[in-house]
């Protein structure tokens, strides 16, 4: 169950027990006019909501209501401020005379400004005027900056004594504020109040003068703009105001005029001049790029290094002609491949020729640069171009189309690559194969095979082999493949044929597939012999283990060695086989083996085996002089993983290993290991080891309906037949130790698993279990049902106490965990009846 539902519950009760608090008053108005900061804002979410279900004609009514409240006298001030802001929404012209009254009061001066400053009416920009010969400080700056907000030129006069103020935050204020109004009067006082400002000030008027040029030229006013960022575009401003200047001239040149800028930057050695010039470029007029485009390939390689990536991105003006000249033309390498690398967003179908032969030219140094244009071009057309060419033209070119189409994953080309194949040009057919490797299918596989049967050349049966091997690696029908690689090894008249398809048939992986290869280990040629001996140690499935098994002990030493190792490797693999069945896998290596390669091999794959019969097979081998350390390795290694679920059995291990005097390195690590095993399988009370089964499910019930399925763990007479694998509960973010099922490879809806444990009592005693369950638990108690909960929750420790007796000696502990979806975990903590861990109750499950 989702962790949100706790949060979900303590709001609903948190709402149920503010719910009166949150009701608003029979009149909202007149609660309103109450309202204090920090208290219900019941009434104010109420007149809200009547706005936004009121009509627009209709808001004069809300807004005297509104004002009323604004006016009296017995009104808060916090009321009054939220009064403020609904006028705002709703107010007009009659509401301006009670704001504008407000622009002096200390706590009330912002919010009435807020409402007065989106009003359309003249009305509200006129008492804002009126009010700053009124005002200083603070409260005249905000007013100044809401006429600037309002973009009020007729304020520009005194606006612009304002910039003279004394009080830096009222000439900031009015200085920002001519900059944002962005006509021409602000701009002409802003020039002035450029040679009159303090020093501290002068960098605030630039920055002013910037916005208003931006502003006049939206205005249309190109030419007061240019005057501007002319003024600006001088070595005593700062470099962000240059730059800035700079973009703003580019925008209003034309002609000669931008060419010039821009090239000028773009060949200086100014980085930040060059990056603010493309940033115009690229916002720039089309009249501007269209003027680049076509200076374009007479640029010096600077500029053209530059500017080609920006051009090439623009949706509006057409580069490929320059850069076609440019590719042409260019004696420097780097160019030349910035012009192609343009040609994938500018480059058309007509192109291909060109590129195709230039990504053919193998002493080119742009012909790498062409193959990734080709493989990357946008534009419609170019499939079609490159299936056309390569249908008609021959050699290195072909196998350059195949290539750039296979790259482009064209599935419209692969009846082409079926065809071609079988060309007579063995470089055509290789990297027509190699495409069927990359994009082939079941259909393929035919024409393959026969390939792989018919050709002499080594180079196209290689990749015919490789092909078959990928698409076999990938296909859901197997029989398909099975069919079309064993029809081809039954007519294959080649050892070179019959060795290829051997290899192949890992791939398919079906039975008669590994029976082809198993009567093939026993062939007179000796190569088809050698291809199927690695085939078979090469099988990727368990159905190969008798085989090897088979050859590891008839063939000679060379072949019973790789029959060995493939073994072995399919042992490692074999992560979800029973733990006996995989000891029982290194076990027959262990006897099969001749070499101590391949007997270390079996110790290393069995540490990795969390099972005790594990431990004991490593046991016998840390007797052995020539294998000892690697076992000792081994057994510590493992120590880890079944440790805390059979701790007795793997202390007394380690320490008969340890009082065998093995090497310091592997002391050192014994040492540790039982130092972390005498902790014991559980922490501050918290159960960390268990053994699991599951997950176990039922047709058509969720989570809450198998609760009360009795799945064979719970039943006496089936418990034993219940598979069970350790696991251990991990610490989680509240110091408790938790197992979250969710995950591990259990995790997923409408199911439940079994946890079990043994809890070893030096006495009988009272005990609490603390349990957190996500969702429903059930416990029983050496076979007694102690607890039961079917519920839907998030897992919280120590959820559900519950009273329990343990006996003297071991007492077996099942717990049930439902799952309806979502998180999945459980949380045990074993208690005294007063709360504190029992730590006297040893934890060790046996399996």
């Amino acid at each position: 169950m989702k962790y949100f539902l706790i949060a979900l519950a303590s709001a609903v009760i948190a709402s149920q027990a503010l719910l009166a608090a949150e009701t608003p008053a029979s009149d909202p108005y007149q609660g309103i006019a109450q309202y204090v900061f920090g208290g219900s804002r019941a009434d104010i979410t109420a007149i809200e909501a009547e706005i936004r279900k009121t009509p627009v004609e209709q808001y004069p009514a809300i807004e005297q209501r509104l004002l009323n409240v604004l006016k009296d006298p017995a009104a808060t001030v916090d009321g009054r401020r939220f009064v403020c802001r609904l006028l705002g929404m709703v107010g007009s012209a009659k509401s301006v005379p009670a704001l504008a009254e407000l622009l002096s009061h200390e706590q009330l001066a912002h919010p009435a400004r807020m409402a007065l400053e989106p009003m359309a009416d003249p009305s509200a920009g006129a008492a804002l005027r009126a009010a700053m010969p009124k005002l200083k400080g603070k409260l005249l700056a905000g007013v100044i900056t809401s006429l600037g907000m309002r973009r009020d030129n007729e304020a520009v006069p005194a606006i612009a004594r304002a910039a003279l103020d004394g009080d830096p935050a009222v000439a900031d204020a009015a200085i920002r504020a001519l900059g944002f109004i962005g006509t021409v009067e602000a701009a002409r006082e802003l020039g002035t109040l450029a040679g009159r400002v303090p020093e501290g000030l002068q960098r605030f008027v630039a920055q002013a003068q910037v916005i208003c040029a931006g502003r006049l030229l939206e205005a249309g006013r190109t030419a007061d703009a240019a005057a501007i960022y002319k003024a600006l575009y001088v070595p005593q401003q700062s470099a962000a105001i240059r730059l800035a200047a700079f973009q703003g001239l580019v925008a209003t040149s034309q002609g000669a005029d931008a060419l010039k800028l821009v090239v000028d930057s773009l060949q200086s050695g100014d980085a930040h001049m060059r990056a603010a010039t493309l940033a115009a470029v690229a916002g720039g007029t089309k009249e501007l790029k269209t003027t680049l485009v076509a200076q374009l390939p007479s640029l010096a390689d600077e500029a053209q290094l530059a500017i080609i990536p920006v051009l090439a991105d623009q949706t509006d003006v057409s580069v490929r002609q320059s850069l076609l000249r440019i590719i042409s033309a260019s004696r420097n390498a780097a160019v030349r491949s910035a012009a192609l690398e343009g040609l994938i967003t500018q480059g058309e179908a007509g192109d291909v020729p060109m590129l195709i032969n230039m990504a053919s030219d193998e002493k080119s140094a742009d012909a790498a640069a062409a193959r990734k244009v080709l493989e990357r071009m946008s534009r419609s057309g170019v499939d079609e171009a490159l299936i056309a060419l390569v249908q008609k033209e021959s050699g290195t070119s072909v196998a350059t189309g195949i290539a750039v189409l296979a790259a482009r994953r064209t599935s419209a080309a692969l009846p082409v690559f079926a065809k071609l194949a079988r060309s007579a040009d063995a470089r055509v057919a290789v990297e027509a194969i190699k495409a069927l490797e990359v994009m082939g299918g079941d259909a393929d596989l035919p024409a393959l095979a026969e390939l792989i049967v018919t050709t002499a050349d080594a180079a196209v049966r290689d990749a015919a082999e490789a092909a078959a091997s990928a698409i076999c690696s990938r296909a859901t029908d197997r029989a398909a493949c099975s069919g079309a690689m064993l029809a081809a090894l039954r007519k294959a008249g080649t050892t070179a044929a019959r060795s290829a398809l051997l290899r192949v048939l890992p791939r398919v992986r079906d039975e008669a597939s590994l029976l082809a290869v198993k009567a093939a280990a026993a062939d007179k040629e000796a190569d088809v012999r050698d291809a199927a001996i690695r085939a078979l140690a090469d099988w990727p499935e368990l159905s190969a283990a008798p085989h090897l098994v088979e050859l590891a002990r008839t063939a000679d030493q060379r072949y019973a060695v790789l029959a060995l190792r493939g073994y072995l490797r399919l042992a490692a693999a074999a992560k979800n086989l029973p733990a006996g069945d995989r000891v029982g896998m290194y076990r027959t290596a262990l006897e099969l083996a001749q070499r101590p390669e391949e007997k270390k091999q079996a110790l290393a794959g069995l540490a990795d085996v969390p099972s005790v019969e594990a431990l004991g097979v490593l046991r016998k081998y840390a007797a052995d002089a020539a294998l000892a350390q690697d076992a000792m390795n081994a057994i510590v290694r493992l120590s880890k993983n079944v440790g805390i679920i059979n701790s007795r059995q793997v202390l007394a291990v380690l320490n008969e290993i340890k009082a065998m005097t093995p090497p310091q390195e592997v002391m050192t690590q014994i040492d540790a290991a039982i130092r972390e095993l005498e902790k014991g399988s559980q922490a501050d009370g918290y159960i960390i080891g268990w053994l699991l089964a599951g997950p176990y499910m039922q047709e058509g019930k969720d989570g809450a309906a198998l609760f009360d399925v009795a799945f064979d763990p719970e039943k006496p007479a089936a418990a034993a037949k219940a598979a069970w694998q350790p696991i251990a509960a991990a610490k989680i973010g509240s110091g408790a130790y938790a197992v979250e099922l969710n995950k591990t490879p259990m995790a997923g809806s409408n199911r439940v698993a079994y946890f079990r444990t043994t809890l070893t009592s030096p006495t009988a005693q009272d005990a609490v279990l603390h349990i957190g369950s996500d969702d429903g638990v059930k416990v029983w108690l050496n076979g007694q049902v102690v607890h039961s909960n079917n519920a839907t929750r998030a897992m919280s420790p120590g959820q559900d106490k519950v009273k329990v007796r343990l006996r003297q000696g071991e007492n077996t502990l099942l717990v049930k965990l439902t799952q309806g979806g979502g998180e999945w975990a459980l949380c045990v903590r074993i208690c005294s009846p007063d709360g504190r861990p029992l730590d006297n109750v040893s934890v060790g499950v046996q399996e």
